[in-house]
């Protein structure tokens, strides 16, 4: 790191740097950066550098540097050959300023900026707490129109599986029903519409993974638990992934996280990369639309079958089979496998109806 002082000039201007001949310490800076005599602390710095001065005689003032030592003592001064400006102060009187403290990068340069961790740790912060409310979902409010994303072979980015062309689905990150718990459910059926297909929420997925996951959020799916892909688990990259997509997504759209959901993506975020790259991403235009719900409707809701997704009647025993079914209420997603008084899932993968 290669050192310099300069003096502010009576027009608030800085004048000519002023280099000591022995003016590097052994640490690193970004390149070419001119470093503020303003202090820059830090506990885990690799150096520490203070700016000295004191008049001369004549009435001159002379500067210059000094390192701090491993003992904490301050080392010899460094004076550039040109050190004196015209300015007074106590005659003979070595005046030390507020340590200039050089922090060891953790990247190949220096920044002073948040970390791409600490900013979506901020877009979770800024996110509302509510608990999730299904009423008046509908799957068909938040298609998307981006199959192409499925058009080549990729890597799976939850678990880590390669897919091609012909196992690839189209995840909604942040999962349409669980938009619509969040605060979806207040949203006009254009704006569901923007939601669907808003890139920043799409990903191209392994099948079996993207159907296992569902409507999930981070605290309710942790991997497969049946099926062609059984066995498949949320890597801790994945997991990163999910969490931070998802406060970007929430944050996009004003959504809200509950309790649950919430600690999860905490506790996701801090085991994180520091350097994720990550930025706020801007605010989507969100319109609300008229409220029409009535006791009917609210009833309706109520008389969903709770083990099933999307809503199906619920009925004594296993009243309902395959064939009650109307195309889109198909394929039908059992919440907890096992759990299927209709047995609807066959194959016991988490999905019923699927042909």
């Amino acid at each position: 790191m290669e050192f310099g002082l300069q003096q502010r000039r009576a027009d608030s201007s800085w004048g000519e740097r002023l280099l000591p001949p022995r003016r590097f310490f052994p640490t690193t800076a970004t390149v070419g950066r001119w470093l503020a005599s303003s202090p820059l602390t830090s506990s885990d710095a690799d150096v520490v550098v203070r700016i000295v001065a004191r008049k001369a005689a004549d009435g001159r003032v002379e500067f210059g540097l000094q390192q701090r030592r491993a003992d904490s003592s301050w080392g010899e001064r460094l004076l550039p050959p040109r050190r004196f400006f015209p300015t007074t102060a106590t005659v003979g009187r070595w005046l030390a300023s507020s340590p200039l403290t050089a922090r060891a990068p953790q990247t190949a340069t220096q920044s002073t900026q948040a970390t791409g961790r600490d900013v979506l740790v901020g877009l979770l912060a800024a996110l509302g707490t509510a608990a999730e409310n299904p009423a008046g979902y509908d799957r068909g409010d938040y298609e998307h129109s981006s199959g192409e994303l499925c058009d080549t072979s990729g890597t799976d980015p939850y678990t880590g599986l390669t897919f091609t062309a012909a196992t690839c689905d189209v995840d909604h990150i942040v999962a349409a029903k669980e938009a619509h718990e969040s605060g979806g459910h207040r949203w006009d059926r254009a704006t569901r519409g923007r939601f669907g297909d808003d890139r920043l929420n799409l990903v191209a997925s392994r099948d079996c993974v993207n159907r296992s996951k569902g409507s999930s959020d981070l605290a309710e799916w942790s991997g497969v638990q049946s099926g062609t892909c059984a066995g498949a688990r949320l890597t801790a990259a994945g997991r990163c992934f999910w969490a931070a997509r998802t406060v970007a997504v929430k944050y996009r759209y004003s959504l809200a996280v509950d309790t649950a959901e919430r600690a999860e993506l905490a506790n996701a975020l801090n085991q994180c990369p520091a350097d994720i790259d990550a930025t706020a991403p801007s605010r989507a235009a969100v319109t609300t639309a008229p409220t029409t719900e009535t006791p009917s409707s609210t009833t309706a809701t109520s008389n969903c079958h709770p083990a099933y997704d999307p809503c199906l009647p619920n009925l004594p025993g296993d009243a309902l089979n395959c064939g009650d079914l109307t195309a889109a209420q198909k394929p039908v997603r059992v919440k907890q496998i096992g759990v299927d008084p209709y047995r609807l899932d066959r194959d016991r993968n988490g999905w019923g109806c699927t042909s």
